[in-house]
């Protein structure tokens, strides 16, 4: 079994595992490549960078359905700032995105954020999803 990727994304596939799994007449294929999220800060990381990890492990692959993104830009007090990308930038439901599911997941993640906000210009988005 041959598996094809850009060279780029080699490291995300390092310890990485190919099974096929035959189940009756048809089969199941699985790929399990634990560094397909980059590697996880430990505990005692910088805040920024926990939060930064977590939005890129846990939001952005929801958000890629949608053809976006978001990333964390800045965390001053118990505020963290996103910004959106992609089909998220200029989308008309990136508000509703960010205060009914991201902001309750990050700060349930992390005590010490109690808000997010948007830091995104959404009227420069190219291919808002909506």
């Amino acid at each position: 079994f041959n598996l094809y990727l850009n060279k780029a994304d080699e490291a995300y596939f390092e310890d990485a595992e190919i099974d096929y799994e035959v189940r009756g007449a048809s089969g199941q294929l699985n790929i399990k490549a634990p560094m397909l999220k980059g590697e996880s800060p430990d505990d005692d990381a910088p805040l920024f960078n926990r939060v930064s990890y977590f939005i890129e492990a846990t939001i952005n692959p929801m958000l890629a359905s949608h053809g976006g993104n978001a990333k964390l830009t800045a965390i001053e007090d118990d505020k963290a700032y996103i910004q959106f990308g992609g089909g998220c930038q200029g989308c008309g439901m990136a508000k509703q995105t960010l205060s009914q599911g991201m902001q309750s997941q990050i700060t349930i993640a992390f005590a010490e954020i109690n808000e997010v906000l948007d830091a995104t210009d959404h009227e420069l988005g190219e291919n808002p999803y909506y």
